[in-house]
């Protein structure tokens, strides 16, 4: 491999008090094919044994910083105050590398195309529960004004980009990187593409992040950077977060002060065997409540195709289409997603099924029964 003709590619990793998870972000840098690579870590003065992780690898670390910072986003404008590479991407330390090839794979595609950034996919996994999920598509700005939005873990950008928009705004301490993706894409100027590969494992569950009062900031901020950049104020998806947060409790109390679950009603039906649509976390919820309550889970649907030929807890995931050979296999499809689009999957699944006898229902409609 002749990495001169390739671009200089500088990964940062920001953390504090990571300890269980930096390592294995750190060894999924190095063992990298490409060796085109800066590598700079910004710990924010850890106080747990993350430092000393870090330094077994400073031989092979090209800038490590540890020092108090201001939050995430005053983190990584230390960072690119530093950064010499062509290209620029943020690896978390609570996450890391999908293969070893994959940075070769990302500095192919900008070798070879006239680009400013790229966007890729990236596996979500919750190691406690199992749970994991393709996470990745081509994203347009209709998708980040419906509050959407791409994991940086899958973004690469070239560093004229940042010199352009002045970095990280350091009023966003939580998800700066999200206004930053929403400048690059909003700027006609720029030339981008899908890299329809598995950039990087993102751990969700753990850490500050998943923290409920992180959560809440996470929310305000994502609200104020949608009206900073698009002048939309979240009325909509606010009501609908709310209404899902009011499902979720009535779902919580049915379980520890009934015990028993939301798809219990469905027994005066005479409903046994069910397939669930959507792979996400509200699937899985539905799964272990059907499980519950001694139905028989057949199927998982999902439209979308990185999920397909998959499993969750040995049952496969497949196409909507797959119920149109197996109708006799399935007499109830629930439909497992939180927001409004529920609605436009039930109709397509009704549309495609005919006039069989197969109930459709939302989750929400099980909870309000």
């Amino acid at each position: 491999m002749l990495d001169r003709v390739y671009p200089k590619i500088t990964i940062i990793t920001i953390c504090l008090n990571r300890e269980k998870t930096i390592e294995q972000t750190i060894k999924s840098v190095l063992s990298q094919s490409y060796k085109n690579i800066e590598y700079i870590i910004v710990d924010g003065a850890s106080t747990d044994g993350t430092i000393d992780i870090i330094n077994r690898y400073k031989e092979k670390i090209d800038i490590i910083i540890s020092e108090p910072d201001d939050g995430i986003s005053d983190a990584y404008n230390k960072a690119l105050k530093y950064a010499t590479g062509d290209i620029i991407y943020f690896l978390s330390a609570d996450d890391y590398l999908y293969e070893d090839d994959i940075i070769f794979k990302v500095a192919k595609v900008f070798s070879e195309k006239d680009l400013d950034f790229i966007h890729g996919k990236v596996l979500e996994i919750n190691e406690e529960s199992g749970f994991s999920f393709v996470n990745g598509h081509k994203m347009t700005m209709d998708d980040f004004k419906r509050g959407e939005c791409t994991h940086h873990q899958g973004f690469f950008a070239k560093k004229h980009l940042f010199d352009k928009y002045d970095n990280f705004d350091n009023n966003f301490k939580i998800i700066p990187d999200v206004d930053f993706m929403i400048k690059c894409f909003n700027d006609r100027e720029n030339r981008y593409i899908f890299f329809d590969e598995i950039v990087a494992v993102y751990r969700w569950g753990i850490g500050v992040s998943s923290s409920p009062k992180t959560i809440a900031k996470r929310e305000k901020e994502h609200k104020y950077i949608l009206y900073k950049n698009f002048n939309i104020i979240d009325v909509e998806n606010e009501v609908q977060r709310e209404t899902v947060r009011e499902f979720y409790k009535t779902w919580l109390e049915k379980i520890l002060l009934q015990d028993r679950g939301i798809t219990s009603i469905l027994k005066e039906y005479g409903v046994r065997n069910i397939a669930i649509f959507g792979t996400r976390h509200t699937g899985k919820y539905l799964l272990s409540d059907c499980k519950k309550e001694g139905f028989n889970v057949v199927a998982f649907l999902d439209n979308n195709e990185n999920m397909q030929g998959k499993e969750i807890e040995g049952i496969k995931i497949y196409s909507p289409k797959w119920i149109l050979e197996n109708r006799k296999k399935v007499d109830t499809i629930i439909v497992s997603i939180e927001n409004n689009a529920d609605i436009i999957v039930i109709n397509q699944l009704k549309e495609l099924i005919g006039h069989e006898k197969i109930k459709i229902l939302s989750w929400k409609e099980l909870i309000g029964i």
